[in-house]
């Protein structure tokens, strides 16, 4: 099971290799706190699927990010959506310590 990053993510700055345009994994994604979240799949990752919650992150880079996708592609089992596309911010929610951080869906593809 391996996440591959291969995709050119929409306003982040790249790099050509062989003709095609990569995002820079360098880049920090989120200058925010960030959790990446990821919901289980039982039509892509069977019964055994488990949702997947990252730790919280500080001003996360794209290589960080793609670490968190091979993460939650073992948690839910979902071998199938294995190109990191980009990220959305989909809520706020605030620590045990009252700080406010953004919960992340990573927007993948197969």
């Amino acid at each position: 099971m391996r996440a591959i990053y291969s995709v050119h993510i929409k306003g982040t700055p790249t790099v050509v290799r062989n003709g095609l345009e990569y995002t820079k994994q360098n880049v920090v994604a989120f200058h925010d706190r960030v959790r990446v979240v990821g919901h289980s799949d039982a039509f892509f990752g069977g019964d055994e699927s488990r949702g997947y919650r990252s730790k919280i992150l500080t001003n996360p880079t794209w290589r960080t990010l793609l670490g968190c996708l091979r993460s939650q592609m073992k948690r839910t089992l979902d071998e199938h959506h294995c190109f990191l596309e980009g990220a959305r911010v989909v809520c706020r929610e605030v620590d045990k310590d009252g700080v406010s951080y953004a919960v992340v869906e990573l927007i993948t593809g197969s």
